[in-house]
């Protein structure tokens, strides 16, 4: 019994922790430029956040996305795992401050939508999305609106 307890609590514990790989980078954060993209020390190119989109920054909640986002990350050690090709020369990646994924924290705080044009990008989607739906249950952030616009809607003109 006491086997199977500590080897549960190692799963556990292994499983809630970001894996570091040749992809992970330890980085400090240079500079924001919405919700969703980020310049760091460890990297050339401007970061996307694989998985979600934030409210553009001329959009209801992009500046609050915008803000969220320095809240969480400025001074603080960033892991970030790259997920390949972001569009416009930045690179898409998953990023945890203490172990805590920031993606989530986002659309927790209804201040993204899951993003399913990034979904092979993402290892835990399911947990995003649960995320997302939550906050929609709370009408937290942009859920507190009757009828929020997606990002991608906006960027084509729909207002």
């Amino acid at each position: 019994m006491k086997k199977t307890t500590i080897a549960l609590s190692i799963l556990l514990i292994t499983s809630a922790t970001p894996i570091t790989s040749a992809n992970t980078k330890l980085c400090e954060i240079t500079g924001i430029h919405d919700g969703d993209s980020l310049r760091v020390s460890c990297h050339k190119k401007a970061l996307r956040l694989a998985c979600i989109d934030a409210p553009e920054p001329d959009q209801p909640f992009g500046q609050e996305a915008t803000d969220y986002l320095a809240s969480l990350t400025v001074g603080k050690e960033l892991e970030i795992v790259n997920r390949g090709d972001g569009g416009f020369n930045r690179t898409a990646s998953i990023v945890y401050v203490n172990n805590v994924n920031i993606q989530e924290r986002l659309l927790s705080a209804g201040l993204a939508w899951y993003y399913p044009q990034y979904a092979s990008k993402c290892g835990d989607f399911m947990g995003l999305k649960r995320a997302e739906q939550s906050a929609r249950d709370r009408g937290a952030g942009l859920w507190k609106s009757a009828n929020p616009i997606a990002p991608w809607a906006w960027r084509k003109g729909v207002r």
